[in-house]
């Protein structure tokens, strides 16, 4: 948490997340503690193996088992462009389709975050249309956009042929 509470005090890292940042580190206690008692919610640490290290968080959230769809979100606080964004996306992916057994996955990116689509683009993921106004930065009204991937589009990204 403490971690998470550093990585969150970075305004470029929070306006591409659209994050509220944190004003204190027991209140950053409180929000992890409260979410991650949420049943419509998975948060899993992303480490890295060798050397061990928490370079980012991912999950997913307004997980609706009875609809087979569900929220993803994620973030590296560190290490950013080395590919572990892709394995970390790819891995909760699995979980979701695999063992959650959903059909749908969906997101939402800010107009502004042009890295954060061409990603989402390149895991496979489409785009669904425009949320206008959905968010501000310092003021300035930002439209989001709304990606998805489903179930068998994710699996075909593996079969080979």
């Amino acid at each position: 948490m403490d971690t998470t509470y550093h990585w969150l005090q970075d305004r470029e890292l929070c306006n591409a997340i659209d994050c509220v940042r944190p004003p204190t580190e027991d209140e950053n206690r409180h929000y992890w503690k409260r979410e991650l008692s949420d049943a419509n919610r998975k948060t899993f640490a992303i480490e890295t193996v060798d050397p061990k290290s928490h370079i980012g968080n991912c999950g997913i959230r307004n997980l609706d088992t009875a609809r087979r769809k569900s929220e993803l979100w994620i973030y590296l606080g560190i290490r950013r462009r080395e590919g572990l964004g892709k394995i970390a996306c790819n891995l909760l992916l699995d979980f979701c389709f695999s063992e959650l057994i959903l059909h749908r996955v969906y997101l939402r990116v800010l107009e502004t975050n042009r890295t954060a689509r061409r990603f989402y683009e390149r895991l496979g993921f489409v785009s669904e249309g425009r949320l206008r106004d959905d968010t501000s930065i310092d003021n300035h009204p930002i439209d989001s956009i709304i990606f998805s991937i489903l179930d068998h589009e994710f699996t075909a990204r593996f079969q080979p042929g």
